[in-house]
């Protein structure tokens, strides 16, 4: 699918759209027991991306994911949380 594309063309040529990049970040880190974060990392990297630049393709549920990601590694401290019993 994306083999046959032009890497030179801007990033939203792509994908078509932020569901369909969330769809691919989120089948390739379950398929690879991967997490979101490491997957579009290295999506930039093979495509020699800034991460900055697609982060109009986040959504708003795979950024949310990726948020929680990277508070269980502790990269970001941890929202409060309500005591469930």
């Amino acid at each position: 699918m994306l083999s046959s594309l032009d890497l030179c063309e801007p990033v939203s040529y792509l994908f078509k759209s932020a569901s369909e990049f969330s769809q691919f970040v989120e089948l390739t880190a379950l398929s690879e027991a991967r997490t979101c974060t490491s997957v579009i990392l290295d999506y930039c990297e093979d495509k020699d991306l800034d991460p900055d630049d697609i982060k109009k393709l986040i959504s708003r549920p795979l950024r949310e994911k990726i948020m929680v990601e990277m508070q269980e590694e502790g990269y970001l401290r941890k929202t409060s949380e309500l005591p469930f019993e």
